[in-house]
């Protein structure tokens, strides 16, 4: 659409001219109501999906046993209950990477270095001491200067 500018913007004008353009839009669109599969042997069809169960068929315990043999050796389940460093003797991934050399890194807690305490402005200290005191925030609504019991009592 051209740049119009506000003196000559006129809404009911782009009003029908959207409404005459939905218009033919809809005279031209036309569904098709026969529709069929020119070659039914060529049509893909969808499988069943592969998490569907049958609640009825319960398996035997022969049956679980093999399942649960044949998932051990396909999957890495075996090393489910192990650490990464356990199981590896060096990164696999660069993920790995992060945490792997972790346990040979000395105790760092009483370097000065990384030492900061938690320091206090005199709003938060305030405010912890009024909790203390009166046993709620001084920054929560008392009902008389607003809120819902105000909003209540003016209708």
């Amino acid at each position: 659409m051209a740049h119009v500018s506000a003196k000559h913007y006129d809404p009911v004008a782009t009003s029908k001219i959207l409404t005459e353009l939905i218009r033919k839009e809809e005279a031209k669109m036309r569904l098709s109501q026969s529709f069929s599969v020119p070659d039914p042997r060529r049509l893909v069809l969808l499988p069943a999906k592969p998490n569907a169960t049958t609640p009825a068929a319960q398996p035997t315990e022969q049956q679980l046993a093999a399942a649960e043999s044949m998932l051990s050796t396909l999957a890495g389940i075996k090393h489910a209950h192990q650490v990464p460093t356990e199981v590896y003797q060096l990164p696999v991934t660069s993920n790995m990477e992060y945490g792997f050399f972790a346990a040979s890194v000395p105790e760092l807690r009483d370097e000065p270095m990384f030492l900061h305490y938690n320091s206090h402005s005199d709003v938060t200290l305030f405010a912890s001491s009024y909790v203390q005191l009166k046993g709620r925030s001084p920054f929560a609504r008392d009902g008389g200067a607003g809120g819902a019991a105000a909003a209540a009592g003016r209708k």
